[in-house]
């Protein structure tokens, strides 16, 4: 059908051309703009028609500012087409004069409406953390883990409450002083953690890299050690690793964190997931480990190989599929 219309667009065109020839049919503001349209609108009915035929879908959206100066929202749709193949496809991106909440949603029901699709078939939205996107209801939007803490201790902490409720000047909220207050917490956290491994008679350890929101790469640290009896498994913290993720780097990180916590003789375990820098046999981190530390033995990740098999798993699964 678009090719019916862009016939009859340039025929019309040429019939008014005034001695220009083509130029006029094919290279005016407006003929360009039209063209542009009709394939727009053809690709989106196509989007649209797949979309109505895999049934259910999630959607993922986006507001930034353009070279203009102008804030754009960008609509995402993901599905799994009667073929089994996951699709993403970029659905409409719309001005936004007003970026709220409500503007934002208007906007995506007018999208979804003018093509034709069903809302309650979108089973998944994924957003940024923006307020005025992933923010909770008005009075909560996004405060940060450190004050929603207090909010909720402050429900059953008399003491608590009423400094919210009667400070004037003070209140130790600012970020400088949570800062100051989260470590001094974890400083605390880590002398205890510290005086349980002293008198464990066995330590492991747990080593993970990802990246993450802000592109960074986090090693996350984690020991294990027996304490009466009973097993613990203690956080230790995040280490950022993004400048140098080598076996030497790894190696040194592992040795400093031994060293402090005072344990290398009672160590006695390691664990890693499959990538070659950390569990390979000729030069991964565990090789170097067990050099140094020679009762340190290697044992790969369960939960990784756990997840390995779920999701593998899902892609066998047509409505779980887009989701892993």
């Amino acid at each position: 059908m678009w090719i019916w219309q862009l016939r009859t667009h340039c025929q019309e065109k040429h019939k008014d051309s005034r001695g220009q020839g083509n130029l006029t049919t094919f290279l005016s503001k407006t003929t360009v703009n039209k063209i542009i349209t009709i394939f727009e609108n053809e690709i989106k009915l196509r989007i649209a028609n797949e979309v109505k035929e895999a049934g259910n879908s999630s959607v993922q959206i986006d507001s930034t500012q353009d070279i203009s100066v102008v804030e754009q929202f960008s609509i995402i749709v993901r599905y799994i087409d009667i073929e089994g193949k996951v699709k993403e496809r970029l659905l409409d991106i719309v001005p936004a004069q007003i970026s709220t909440g409500l503007a934002l949603k208007t906007k995506l029901i007018f999208v979804l409406n003018n093509l034709d699709l069903d809302k309650t078939k979108i089973i998944g939205c994924s957003f940024d953390g923006a307020a005025n996107i992933s923010g909770v209801t008005k009075g909560s939007a996004n405060r940060g883990n450190y004050m929603d803490l207090l909010s909720f201790i402050s429900k059953y902490d008399d003491t608590i409450k009423s400094h919210f409720i009667d400070s004037k000047t003070f209140r130790g909220t600012l970020n400088r002083i949570q800062n100051d207050l989260i470590k001094c917490t974890a400083d605390v956290v880590m002398d205890h953690i510290k005086s349980e491994i002293k008198k464990a008679p066995f330590v492991s350890n747990a080593l993970d890299e990802t990246t993450d929101v802000a592109n960074l790469s986090q090693l996350s640290i984690v020991v294990r050690y027996v304490l009466d009896g009973i097993p613990q498994e203690r956080f230790l913290g995040f280490l950022d690793v993004t400048s140098e993720r080598t076996v030497d780097a790894l190696f040194k990180i592992v040795c400093d964190i031994i060293s402090s916590l005072e344990c290398g003789s009672k160590r006695v375990a390691q664990s890693y997931d499959g990538a070659a820098v950390m569990a390979g046999y000729l030069g991964g981190l565990q090789t170097k480990m067990k050099e140094k530390f020679k009762h340190a033995i290697f044992v790969h990740c369960i939960a990784y190989r756990l997840n390995l098999v779920l999701s593998r798993s899902m892609d066998n699964i047509k409505d779980c599929k887009f989701s892993f």
